[in-house]
């Protein structure tokens, strides 16, 4: 699904399943707490796009192994070859977003100013700000349509660094800080405890003509 011209037409929520409670989540005012969730987990986030055939009590069912990996559009999709491989989760509370708050939104970030950092300046042709040694630069969180096996309506939350580059792990100080930051001024600014009503996808999104 084409993200960009989805958010457009109509405003569309994704779900993020945590298995935290409530108060564990959520302050008092409906926002959403910066222990909920890590860094690492701003990693190609998991989430669920509503508005399709995905129901918010879908989020219960937690699949496993080969049911997790990506469906590349053609293959046929058998659910006896993967039924026995989704666990039922005993308690889940869903965090929302609305994509349009979340998708194609600046990050800042910090680089050491570094031997490769100053290298990468100069391939790139700028000159950012500069604060106590560290480059100030910016990445981009995007939401992408990740549909897998059991699960066409799987999205994922996604950086991209200021090379245009998916963010892909936590192991430098500086993909840390973009995490972080991903989680601070992105995620914990519009996750919500609840989302308005719930559009339905247009199917020119999601079905092929014959």
């Amino acid at each position: 699904m084409d993200i960009d011209t989805l958010c457009k037409e109509i405003s569309i929520f994704v779900v993020r399943r945590s298995q935290k409670t409530g108060t564990d989540i959520f302050n008092k005012f409906g926002k959403l707490r910066e222990d909920a969730l890590s860094e690492t987990d701003m990693i190609n986030m998991s989430m669920n796009l509503l508005g399709g055939a995905f129901k918010l009590e879908y989020i219960e069912f937690n699949p496993t192994k080969e049911a997790t990996r990506n469906w590349n559009g053609k293959e046929p999709v058998f659910y006896s070859k993967y039924h026995t491989l989704i666990q039922t989760l005993p308690h889940t509370t869903p965090i929302f977003l609305n994509v349009s708050d979340v998708h194609n939104k600046n990050i800042p970030y910090q680089r050491n100013k570094d031997k490769d950092a100053n290298k990468l300046m100069v391939k790139l042709n700028i000159k950012p700000l500069e604060t106590d040694g560290k480059y100030e630069l910016y990445a981009k969180s995007i939401i992408n349509h990740e549909p897998t096996q059991l699960n066409y309506w799987h999205v994922e939350f996604q950086i991209k660094d200021v090379e245009n580059n998916l963010v892909s792990n936590t192991k430098s100080s500086w993909r840390k800080n973009v995490a972080e930051m991903a989680l601070k001024h992105i995620i914990c600014v519009y996750a919500s405890v609840d989302c308005a009503e719930i559009v339905a996808i247009p199917a020119i999104y999601f079905k092929k003509n014959n």
